[in-house]
């Protein structure tokens, strides 16, 4: 070590100088500044943020993988590594899967997802924040329920564009004084649902002509409303059939169904304060609408629901074009 006393000394008498020059009260005001941005400041708050590995699940339905892969591109592009578990079943399978930390992410429907963890005892409104608070009341520790999107796939009443037209309906209170000379048609199970035919006669006094046993908005659907067997079909709201064969949707106009809002579930293992602000900007830029074509895309287009979410996210500005 070469003359290490003379090195202290000249290194004492330069700070000294410095703070003769500067003065004690930019020394500390510099400090504070300096602290701050530790603290604070965008860089700092980024990388205390750990980005380890984050799992997403999702049903075997063909939308539930849209918006998983949605979930899954965010988070790869905030630098998270994701590992992508789809197809896995029915809820039956995913949601304990998801309590018990096999999987970190997913998507569900705030009323169905009620239902599911209270075995039925309990029921949603028709108000997302009422059924969201409901929901998070019961749900495990392990589970948090992050902003519901405007999006929800629940029940609904379509007609033809050509019985739209000429029964001048915009909404289900439109079908009174008409409806009894009109067929439903609906799931086998519609007569005995509270909110399917019981529903619209109780809430809206509607008395259909006849009920036919078709499918969930299936193919058995498709072909009896659009032939005219049926005059209106019970179907779910973000089914590509809509815009495929440009019904119209009924406005339900006196709240019959309840909230099912497409909404992220996230595991506590995994959650930190970046990942819920990642989900929520992908569900605030979801609508009923733009889910039916995105489920057109799939269904009746033949895209992946990879492509489908990435050139989704990229053209409401979520995801980097390309990225």
């Amino acid at each position: 070590m070469r003359n290490s006393s003379g090195s202290v000394l000249a290194l004492l008498t330069s700070s000294l100088l410095l703070a003769a020059c500067t003065g004690s009260g930019e020394v500390e005001e510099a400090g504070r500044a300096s602290d701050a941005a530790t603290e604070s400041g965008p860089t700092a708050v980024a990388s205390e943020i750990e980005r380890g590995t984050v799992i997403v699940g999702s049903t075997s339905f063909p939308e539930q993988e849209i918006v998983g892969q949605m979930y899954a591109l965010v988070l790869e592009q905030a630098g998270y590594t994701v590992e992508r578990s789809f197809g896995l079943g029915a809820r039956e399978v995913v949601y304990p899967k998801i309590e018990a930390g096999e999987i970190d992410v997913m998507a569900d429907y705030l009323n169905t997802l009620l239902l599911h963890v209270t075995e039925g005892a309990a029921e949603g409104t028709p108000s997302t924040e009422e059924t969201a608070a409901q929901l998070e009341k019961e749900l495990p520790d392990e589970l948090t329920l992050l902003d519901p999107s405007p999006a929800q796939d629940t029940s609904a009443l379509v007609v033809t564009r050509e019985t739209a037209d000429r029964l001048d309906l915009e909404a289900i209170s439109d079908l009174r004084g008409k409806a009894s000379d009109l067929v439903l048609g609906g799931p086998p199970e519609c007569p005995q649902r509270p909110r399917c035919q019981p529903g619209y006669e109780d809430v809206y006094g509607l008395e259909f002509e006849d009920f036919a046993p078709l499918d969930v908005g299936g193919p058995l659907t498709t072909e009896a409303l659009n032939s005219g067997e049926v005059d209106v079909g019970h179907v779910f709201t973000t089914q590509s059939a809509i815009a495929t064969n440009d019904w119209v949707v009924l406005e339900d106009d006196r709240q019959l169904q309840v909230a099912d809002n497409i909404t992220p579930i996230v595991h506590r293992d995994v959650l930190n304060d970046e990942i819920p602000q990642l989900l929520d900007e992908v569900s605030a830029a979801l609508t009923t609408q733009k889910l039916i074509e995105l489920n057109e895309r799939v269904d009746a287009e033949g895209q992946s629901p990879a492509q489908v979410a990435r050139s989704f996210l990229e053209q409401e500005g979520v995801l980097d074009s390309g990225g």
